[in-house]
């Protein structure tokens, strides 16, 4: 029987250059830029540092009747707003039927999304409580 050496060396050396796109950070709503009117919210975010190998961003929503951070128990399942090219983006068509709307944005290169933004709640001024 004759013995066969391979050499992977050529090999060794093309998975050695292999360059991986980091993870993007995540997001940062500009809450004093976002804007509730007439059933619409228009959100706007930023990077905390340029980075040119973004390709697009994951917005989600989802109503509440709380202020402050989304709770766990009694919320609404995330709505999804998927490859928005731009930092802003306006949901149109909402209808107000909770006082509050919890928000987040998730940066995406063309391998991995990172981490969601810290989630805002904005109050949606057009609803009203009637005892």
């Amino acid at each position: 029987m004759t013995h066969m050496m391979v050499d992977f060396a050529l090999e060794k050396r093309m998975l050695q250059a292999v360059k991986f796109l980091p993870v993007p950070k995540a997001p940062e709503i500009d809450v004093a830029a976002c804007l509730v009117a007439d059933n619409c919210i228009t959100i706007s975010w930023r990077m905390p540092e340029e980075d040119s190998r973004i390709d697009h961003f994951v917005l989600e929503y989802r109503k509440t009747n709380f202020d402050g951070l989304p709770r766990i128990k009694g919320e609404q399942h995330w709505e999804v707003v998927d490859y928005i090219k731009a930092t802003q983006y306006t949901l149109s068509g909402l209808k107000f039927d909770t006082k509050y709307m919890n928000l987040r944005v998730q940066a995406c290169n063309k391998a991995v999304a990172g981490e969601y933004s810290d989630p805002v709640t904005l109050e949606t001024k057009a609803w009203r409580w009637l005892p």
